[in-house]
């Protein structure tokens, strides 16, 4: 099947500057579909990898690995801002202590774990039922209260006196901008990032994917190459494809009898038909896809 078209899952790498939206617009009118979603924005200021699930796509996105995220940024000490970004409005200067990159590298692992952060105020967190960031445009007093995040990995290196390059695998959730500023506070300065770019979502990274006005081959993925990436690969017959895409049953079909505990992607040739698992309870249909429009 052609992937152009048919394609589930593209994989942008996000320009700076552009806002997530605006980078799904452009792909969308690219590839001629309207549905598209993303797999977690990214801020204005920040590049890297932003996967967008499209058309049959999107009923997969669920079952994508977004449990673990990584990035690479630039921490500049000394200078905090409103939104703890480059985009932001510097408030508050204070000097910037010495320091080694033995001690900075220990103090790097005292945050790896679960450890509690609070967003910051320019945020999409959601206060009373508004997003942060709206309350703060409006001059509100806002008070962001903790939540308990996942660092994976969090290496540190020194690139001058004033700023250190980060490198953090994380689980969903964390703002990086918000881990910067407080390794700058237990330095005894402030900071805020100049640059951030997301390197890794689950089992995607970077390096396959492409501006949005200048998408590859290996960015766009068809609904059969993502279904394939979910499951392992399980043909049936056109009569048996009847029996799934109709919800029945999936124990009266003999040929599903001896499946081993798992997920399978269902075609029948190269048309992906459905994501279904066994159990040791039984067999269930996760996803069915539609036939492609």
């Amino acid at each position: 099947m052609d992937t152009a078209a048919d394609p589930a899952l593209i994989l942008v790498d996000k320009p700076s500057g552009w806002t997530s939206r605006k980078a799904g617009a452009i792909v969308s009118k690219a590839i001629g579909i309207r549905k598209v979603g993303h797999l977690g924005t990214l801020d204005p200021f920040a590049t890297g990898l932003l996967p967008l699930c499209v058309g049959r796509g999107t009923r997969l996105s669920h079952f994508l690995d977004q449990s673990v995220k990584g990035y690479r940024a630039e921490l500049v000490l000394g200078l905090e801002t409103d939104s703890a970004d480059c985009d932001g409005e510097v408030v508050r200067e204070a000097p910037v202590p010495s320091f080694d990159l033995e001690s900075l590298r220990a103090l790097a692992v005292e945050f790896v774990g679960q450890i509690e952060q609070i967003p910051p105020v320019y945020s999409a967190v959601k206060i009373d039922g508004q997003r942060a960031y709206k309350r703060a445009r409006r001059g509100e007093a806002v008070e962001m209260p903790p939540r308990t995040v996942r660092i994976d990995r969090f290496d540190v290196e020194v690139l001058d006196e004033r700023r250190l390059l980060l490198e953090v695998e994380c689980g969903p959730g964390t703002y990086i901008r918000s881990l910067g500023a407080d390794l700058a506070k237990r330095l005894g300065t402030v900071g805020h990032l100049d640059q951030l770019r997301r390197t890794l979502v689950g089992d995607l990274t970077v390096d396959q994917a492409a501006h949005p006005e200048a998408l590859s081959p290996d960015s766009v993925w068809s609904t059969g190459r993502l279904l394939t990436t979910l499951g392992r690969r399980l043909q049936l017959e056109v009569p048996e494809v009847a029996h799934v895409r109709h919800g029945k049953p999936l124990e009266a079909l003999d040929s599903l009898s001896s499946l081993s505990v798992g997920r399978y992607a269902v075609f029948s040739d190269d048309e992906p038909i459905a994501l279904i698992e066994a159990s040791p309870t039984g067999l269930s249909i996760l996803r069915g896809l539609p036939p492609q429009p």
